[in-house]
């Protein structure tokens, strides 16, 4: 029946036009809520970027492809169209024997598949017969007979029908070589033309991919850019690195290239490009696919910093490295300062920090010179001293300081107490910091006027401090050991001393300049003191012992010594007596001693262990001396004074400093900022640190016991930004074992030796693996100045290297140089480890085992003959009648080759023989055996082969070597010559160049290394001499 109307009105507990304009707006609001989410979602900043990318890429294939075009259609388009139209007319007239073979294929073409079928028909029923008879031999044998005689009838048939298939491919394989004949021509001009035009096509297909069609605005179109779109989000999965939440480790997930989808590609370098489009600097290194830190394993945020999963600029916690950089980005990005995010992106001029705590096992960072720099800065001024930084401790690192153990004997207490007040007074360049009369003691308001209670607590600073110092001076010249410096008779000449510090190389680690600036990475002369000033400190009678014997003063020192003789050292020491000390130090008032500010520093120390009465009784029975002495000494522990420098009763103290290990990983909000306005962020409180580490005393009202006690170091700007590199890079590692660079057995030995040449200052001299030489530059004719240290280990024999390193002979290799090879003093450990080092360097076998190597006797003739064509006894003496005959210029010598066979690795002569400026820029030794136009080397002698004035050599290497023939050969071929001078240069240190006696040569264990790629090729300024005019 049909439905009733409900009766009206209608009883509800709502009112429905009420709910009917509720739902109609929220509906809207809804709609716009949605409509809104959509726009945002499809105009956020990343994906503005990848189309401004897109753009910039188009514009790049456009280019290539023009470029490409241009070559398409170039002159080589137009020769391979003549070849074109030549090998179709070539093919013309043999149109009908070529339509002959088409034919013939394809009648052969269904011959040859119905032969097949019937072979594999018949080979199908020849394996069923042959089961038929193998199953009538095992199951009834007398039926077996016919079962045969069918399986033979089948093989017959099979075989037939193999042969006719062989026949028929055979006759197709015949056409198609003789149709390939016909048609090669054309075919290779059409494979070239389609190389000449490959790289068009493909730019064509990728201009094409990037081009905003209506495919790609449909595919990133609000609502169907949720299928598959060509702008997304790119991310990397890295489960070897990990970021830390609510104590669990998360892998992180980079997102960098959301924005930088340039990163890891090559070609997006120009500077006019925008940052965020430029590829990733030194691909080669980082990033790069082939690079040790490729993108898809390393990512950007494990080194880099910064939130690891935001797609935003200002979430992704981007760091501006300077105010005006600030500003910029406020204005254009909208970024803001994010106080929440624990691991902003470093700014760029501290980016390099990301390196240390995967590589804090090696000694250098030389593709990082940031952290490099910053690490020697840390290392040279004694940080680890104070702060114990993982790494560094395991490096056995010297004390930065000298040794305060005779201190007494060595200068005077007034000369010490000036020196404590203000060390740069006294050294510009001196890497002593200063620890007394900063901020937080005498300048308590900083820049502000002071109040008159900050008045009264800056001038007790100024009296605390004068008592500390004399304090400490008090206690050092009191515990100093007693050692005789005895007087020395005579004077030196003051003239030749000066010459002699410069000759025998004591500028590769010191400076004698008033004006110089702490450089402590720019050179490696800086590696000892300035001796500025130094007649002022120590008298020359010290300075006489010193030079003289360094380690019987001090067995720990890394001063080495010179092997001077007393004349040597008197002169040296006259000439550096004479080097006064500025007369604004000299002339600095001496502190006054306090008694009652020295009573209350020395009642807060005894109050440690005691109560205020007992030790008020202590100090009552102390009279002025031991109060200074008894403060000294706790004063010295309060400001680490032993970190650096080696002082009696301190020998086991530990150090007071912040562990720096993972300082680069603490909480922001961990750091005290004090009263000072300082963005809160790591580097800037860490810069604020070592640019003023007292300032965060500012306004305070504090004792002197609860005062900074760092000292100020009076870094410059560019030390300031290497040593906050440094610290940002002590992180904690969050990352699998495996992602940390391991060194293998033979980076080990490497390290141990980079450690020992650093410690030793050997790049003062010498340079080693590309660095160092700083001494080169003091020098006039870089022949005179110590030898490049390159490819020692596949030059010299280890165990002479060992030697020579533990006791080093002047004159013995290169008697024209002045400058001394000091000795070290090394320990067997060390000289194992740096004998070790080179060898590694070079791959070479190590340890050296010595064999015995018999030259063949003709061979050996004609190296003596070649050696004295080429005249090089003028330069390398084989003996010391040779080396010291008269009219000899030992500065134009080369090394005595006496000491060949027990210095230089046999395989190594020849090579060196041939190619001496590839394995030695700048050598003197002359590049006899030069490349020829085709990058090989060529003899010096083959030129003079046919010469009518080399008619009787040639005739003498004839006999030598058993004919004209072999002699020609000989002569021509370098490897044979350099091998045959080898023979002979070895025999010089065996015999003194006798002839041998025995079988043909050896053949060498091991080939020698190549030296790496040289920047340089020269002669020295020496020319071949001309065997002709002889």
């Amino acid at each position: 029946m049909p439905r009733r109307s409900p009766a009206e009105p209608i009883d509800h507990h709502y009112n429905i036009s009420k709910l009917n304009r509720v739902f109609a707006a929220t509906g809207i609001v809804l709609t716009v809520v949605f409509i809104g989410m959509v726009v945002e979602d499809y105009s956020r900043g990343w994906k503005r970027i990848q189309r401004a990318f897109a753009r910039i890429d188009a514009r790049k294939a456009r280019e290539a492809a023009l470029a490409a075009r241009r070559t398409a259609l170039g002159e080589e388009r137009a020769r391979l169209r003549a070849r074109m139209i030549e090998a179709n007319k070539q093919l013309a007239a043999h149109r009908r024997e070529l339509a002959r073979l088409d034919k013939k294929l394809k009648d052969l073409s269904p011959q040859i598949y119905l032969a097949d079928q019937q072979a594999k028909f018949t080979k199908a029923s020849l394996d069923a017969q042959r089961y038929k008879y193998e199953n009538a031999l095992a199951t009834a044998p007398r039926s077996a007979s016919k079962q045969k005689r069918g399986l033979d009838e089948l093989e017959r048939e099979f075989e037939g029908r193999r042969l006719r298939l062989a026949r028929l491919q055979q006759a197709e394989t015949s056409a198609k070589a003789a149709r390939e004949t016909l048609v090669a021509r054309r075919e290779d001009v059409q494979t070239e033309f389609e190389k000449l035009t490959s790289d068009y096509r493909t730019s064509l297909k990728r201009l094409a991919s990037l081009q905003e069609d209506t495919i790609f605005k449909l595919r990133n179109s609000p609502i169907l850019d949720m299928v598959n779109p060509s702008l997304r989000v790119q991310q990397v999965q890295l489960p070897d690195h990990f970021i830390n939440v609510n104590f669990m480790r998360i892998p992180r997930i980079d997102r960098c290239e959301t924005c930088h989808i340039g990163a890891d590609r090559k070609g997006f370098d120009d500077p006019k490009l925008n940052e965020v489009f430029r590829s990733h600097p030194r691909q080669e290194l980082m990033v790069g696919t082939e690079s040790p830190h490729p993108y898809n394993l390393f990512g950007c945020s494990p080194c880099h910093g910064g939130r690891d999963r935001s797609t935003s600029f200002w979430s992704a916690g981007h760091s501006p490295e300077n105010p005006r950089e600030e500003g910029r980005w406020t204005r254009a990005l909208g970024w803001k300062f994010d106080r929440f995010n624990d691991t902003p992106i470093l700014p760029m001029k501290y980016t390099e920090a990301g390196c240390y705590r995967c590589h804090s096992e090696e000694t250098n960072f030389r593709e990082a010179p940031t952290l490099d720099a910053g690490m020697k800065t840390v290392e040279d001024l004694g940080c680890w001293g104070c702060h114990r930084i993982e790494g560094l401790d395991r490096q056995n690192l010297p004390k930065v300081g000298p040794s305060l153990e005779k201190v007494a004997s060595k200068v005077t207490r007034d000369w010490a107490t000036r020196w404590v007040m203000r060390p740069d007074a006294f050294r510009a360049s001196t890497r002593m910091p200063q620890f007394f009369y900063l901020e937080n003691f005498v300048n308590v308001s900083g820049p502000r006027a002071p109040t008159v209670a900050q008045k009264r607590m800056n001038e007790q600073g100024r009296i605390e401090n004068d008592v500390m110092v004399n304090a400490i001076v008090t206690y050092l010249f009191d515990k100093s050991h007693p050692a005789d410096v005895a007087a020395v008779a005579g004077r030196g000449d003051a003239s030749r001393g000066q010459k002699l510090f410069s000759d025998r190389g004591c500028f590769g680690c010191h400076l004698a300049d008033p004006n110089a600036r702490r450089d402590l990475t720019g050179t490696y002369r800086q590696f000892g003191p300035n001796l500025t000033g130094i007649g002022s400190k120590a008298s020359r009678d010290w300075i006489y012992r010193w030079i003289l014997d360094p380690k019987a003063w001090n067995p720990d020192t890394k001063m080495p010594n010179l092997r001077l003789t007393p004349q040597d050292a008197l002169d040296i020491a006259e000439y550096l007596s004479t080097l006064k000390a500025p007369p604004a130090f000299e002339q600095t008032a001496l502190p006054a001693i306090d008694a009652g500010a020295l009573d209350r520093i020395s009642l807060y120390f005894e109050m440690a262990d005691k109560t205020m009465l007992d030790a008020k009784a202590a100090l009552a029975k102390m009279d002025l001396h031991s109060k200074q002495v008894y403060a000294g000494e706790k004063l010295i522990a309060h400001y680490g004074c032993f970190a650096c420098h080696k002082i009696p009763g301190f020998e086991d103290a530990k150090p007071i400093g912040t562990e720096l290990t993972e300082e680069g990983s603490k909480a922001v909000h961990l750091l005290d900022f004090g009263f000072i306005d300082l963005p809160h962020t790591r580097h800037d409180w860490f810069d604020m640190k070592v640019h003023s580490p007292r300032i965060f005393d500012r306004d305070r009202a504090r004792g002197w016991e609860e005062k900074a006690r760092m000292p100020d170091f009076h870094l410059s700007q560019s030390e300031r930004d290497r040593v906050v590199t440094v610290v940002l890079g002590f992180q904690e590692l969050n990352a699998a074992p495996n992602a940390r660079k391991r060194l293998s057995p033979r980076e080990e030995a490497i390290e141990r030796g980079r450690r020992i040449v650093k410690n030793h200052n050997c790049l003062g001299c010498h340079v080693i693996e590309g660095y160092g030489g700083s001494f080169r530059s003091v020098v006039a004719d870089t022949s005179l100045a110590p030898p490049i240290i390159q490819g020692e280990g596949a030059k010299v024999q280890s165990d002479w290297l060992f030697s020579f390193l533990k006791a080093p002979k002047t004159g013995q290799i290169r008697p024209w140089l002045e400058v001394h090879m000091p000795t070290f003093g090394f320990t067997a450990a060390e000289l194992n480890d740096l004998t070790r080092y080179f060898a590694s360097l070079d791959r070479s076998s190590y340890p050296f085992l010595a064999r015995d190597y018999v030259a063949e006797p003709g061979r050996w003739a004609a190296g003596k003959k070649v050696f004295e064509l080429l005249r090089c006894k003028q330069c390398h003496p084989r003996n010391e009648q040779e080396m010291n005959a008269p009219g000899v210029d030992r500065a134009s010598l080369a090394p005595n080759l006496q000491m060949a066979s027990t210095r230089l690795r046999h395989d190594w002569i020849s090579d060196w023989i041939k190619r001496p400026d590839e394995w030695m820029p700048g050598t003197r030794m002359p590049t006899n055996f030069p490349k020829g136009d085709d990058g090989k080397r060529t003899s010096p002698i083959a030129a003079l082969l046919d010469a009518p004035t080399f008619a009787a050599d040639r005739a003498e290497f004839a006999r030598l070597l058993g004919g004209d023939d072999r002699a020609k050969s000989f002569l021509s071929d370098p490897d044979q010559v350099t091998k045959a001078l080898r023979d002979y240069v070895w025999s010089v240190g065996i015999n003194g160049g006798s002839a041998p006696a025995g079988p043909a040569a050896e053949a060498p264990a091991n080939p020698v290394p190549t030296p790496a790629a040289r920047t340089a090729r020269s002669t020295g300024g020496r020319t071949l001499p001309n065997p002709a005019g002889r």
